[in-house]
Parts: structure tokens; sequence; C-alpha cells
């Protein structure tokens, strides 16, 4: 059975709520367009708005990439 992601990559860290509706709305539309998870998560990383998530981001793609699951 895959490993579970916490919603802060395992790392504790917090997002303000605004950041974290941004990140779920972009992802969701990345996702919906077809956009490769990892992908989508690279991507979002790049974004200058969400700079402040980048680590968040990074190690939950990184995870994902090891069979980590999202839900």
């Amino acid at each position: 059975m895959p490993e579970r992601i916490d919603a802060c990559g395992g790392r504790g860290g917090r997002l303000s709520r605004t950041r974290r509706t941004r990140v779920y709305r972009e992802l969701s539309t990345l996702l919906a367009a077809g956009v490769p998870l990892a992908q989508a998560l690279d991507m979002l990383m790049a974004s200058p708005d969400l700079r402040a998530a980048g680590g968040m981001l990074a190690t939950l793609r990184d995870r994902i990439r090891e069979g980590a699951s999202l839900a």
C-alpha cells in the first residue's frame, strides 16, 4: 500500500489559507487539463506567486514520484 502524504509534505510547515486555496485551485485546473501530477507540481513551483510554497511542493512531488499517495 502506498505511503500517504500529509497536507504539508511531511515537514509540518503551514501555508496561509489564501495561498493554500490558490495551490489547490491551480493544481485542479492543471489536472483537469490533463497535465500529469508531477509535472503540474513542477509548474506550480515555477509560479512566482507560489514561491513560498516551493519547498512543500517539491517535497510533495518527490514523494509522489517515489510512489506515495496524494490522498
